[in-house]
């Protein structure tokens, strides 16, 4: 029985895991996928960042920030205000330490990438035996030319008569309603 306050960590199942643990790796060519959607979601992204340091009006430090090789500019350019008035500055200099925390919140604005696949319930791989919730795993697609290590963040299991399916999503979930507006919720106070 698990308080609200522990969790159980996943297991580690990706090709080059560092415990020597078989993989589970989910692939149309080995039969253990039926079906596979890639999404990238950049409707949330920033790259460029102002943040707000201490104080108010004029006496606020504000630092342009970016995680990138070099300031994006036009079109690329996609901004964000981040308020880092929470940064107590002590003996450091100011812009060093708002450029180290805007580029750390920054990474919250990144583009959400996600996996969902159909798994064949007649793959070599089972659910609750091979793999389950929070695990790592190895997800290739030939056709898009993608091979990553995910982790498994939803699963979604249907049961018609004569036919089980499991719906696995793998990465950032995409995002629902419901999580959007609880993402709006929190910027907003």
């Amino acid at each position: 029985d698990l308080s609200m306050a522990e969790y159980l960590p996943g297991v580690d199942r990706c090709v080059h895991n560092a415990a020597g643990r078989s993989w589970v790796v989910f692939s149309k060519e080995w039969d253990s996928v039926n079906s596979v959607r890639y999404t990238a979601d950049d409707s949330g992204y920033k790259n460029v960042a102002y943040c707000g340091g201490q104080g108010d009006g004029e006496n606020r430090a504000v630092l342009a920030v970016t995680n990138e090789n070099r300031m994006p500019t036009g079109f690329q350019r996609r901004e964000i205000f981040l308020d880092c008035g929470e940064l107590e500055i002590v003996e450091t200099d100011t812009a060093l330490s708002l450029q180290k925390v805007g580029r750390h919140k920054l990474k919250e604005y990144g583009t959400a990438e996600s996996l969902s696949a159909e798994i064949s319930s007649a793959g070599a791989f089972r659910y609750q035996e091979h793999f389950d919730l929070g695990d790592l795993v190895t997800m290739r697609d030939k056709a898009l030319n993608k091979t990553q290590d995910c982790r498994i963040t939803e699963i979604a299991e249907s049961y018609e008569p004569g036919k089980t399916t499991i719906a696995v999503t793998l990465g950032q979930p995409p995002k629902h309603l419901a999580r959007a507006i609880r993402n709006i919720r929190n910027e907003v106070r």
